[in-house]
C-alpha cells in the first residue's frame, strides 16, 4: 500500500511512506475513474465547459462522500 508503479516498471514509494491515495473515503466515491469531467481538455470551448461541468454535478449530487471530498478539496 503506498506504492505505484514507475514507467520503467520499477515500485516506487512516498518517502515518509504514507500512503498515496490520503483518504480512506477515495475508494467509494462516485466520481473514480470519470477525470474527464473534472479535468478540461485543452482548448475546451465555453459550451462543451458547461455541459462537462453540469455532468460533474450531478455525479457528485449523487456520491456517498460528497461532503468529505468538498472537505478534501478546500484543503
Amino acid at each position: 500500500m503506498g506504492s505505484v508503479e514507475a514507467y520503467d516498471g520499477t515500485t516506487v514509494m512516498a518517502a515518509d511512506r504514507t500512503p498515496l491515495v490520503p483518504e480512506a473515503w477515495v475508494v467509494d466515491a462516485a466520481c473514480k475513474g470519470q477525470t474527464h469531467l473534472f479535468f478540461p481538455p485543452l482548448a475546451e470551448r465555453p459550451q462543451a465547459r458547461v455541459r462537462r461541468e453540469a455532468q460533474a454535478r450531478v455525479l457528485c449530487a449523487s456520491c456517498p462522500v460528497e461532503l468529505q471530498c468538498r472537505g478534501f478539496a478546500r484543503t
